[in-house]
């Protein structure tokens, strides 16, 4: 077992990383997926939304 880690992605680039994951053999690579322009919002913003999707994230470190 290696180290434990999770992607995230934004949707537009959902599919590159599901590739990416089939490439390097690692279909079942935990990927979490945010809404299209994340980059465009403020740092609270994201920083509230990170807070909010922490039980996910933590998830699938650990599963």
């Amino acid at each position: 077992m290696g180290t434990p880690a999770v992607g995230l992605v934004t949707e537009q680039f959902r599919g590159l990383a599901a590739a990416a994951a089939r490439g390097l053999r690692v279909e079942n690579q935990p990927l979490i997926v945010l809404p299209s322009g994340y980059d465009e919002w403020s740092e609270a913003d994201i920083r509230a939304d990170i807070a909010s999707r922490l039980d996910h994230i933590v998830g699938a470190l650990v599963a």
